[in-house]
């Protein structure tokens, strides 16, 4: 078995932990119209983006994108909150998906930011995202 196999069997492992002892929560990636532009298929009558670099999307590109996801909530040591990196109510997660800065995070109804997402990503395969949000 290669590393890259391995590596995707923990990955698929790590999502099975989180769905059965996390919580269900959903990342909400901003859209951004900018760098895109609409354009009509009359061959199969439908409306598509295409940016600079000639890449389709179908789905609006301005619209926010929803990916649910499962995450484990952690805590932050009180040696790490300093008052800006990490300040006192940030809340420190495990994901199974793959939020950037600036998605929020939407969990136990709370609209939370993501202010850093650090993945652990051996051989280019997310095994799983550190998140913290405030």
């Amino acid at each position: 078995m290669s590393n890259t196999a391995e590596y995707l069997e923990m990955a698929r492992e790590v999502a099975d932990e989180l769905r059965e002892n996390g919580k269900a929560a959903t990342i909400v990636r901003p859209g951004s119209a900018g760098g895109w532009e609409k354009k009509f298929d009359a061959l199969t009558g439908t409306w598509y983006w295409e940016d600079s670099e000639g890449t389709i999307v179908h789905d609006d590109p301005a619209q926010a994108t929803k990916i649910p996801c499962f995450v484990l909530e952690n805590r932050f040591a009180i040696t790490h909150i300093d008052g800006s990196l990490v300040q006192a109510r940030d809340r420190l997660f495990l994901a199974s998906g793959h939020p950037v800065p600036g998605d929020e995070l939407h969990t136990d109804g709370a609209v939370l930011k993501v202010v850093q997402a650090i993945p652990f990503r051996p051989a280019e395969v997310t095994i799983y995202t550190e998140v913290q949000a405030r």
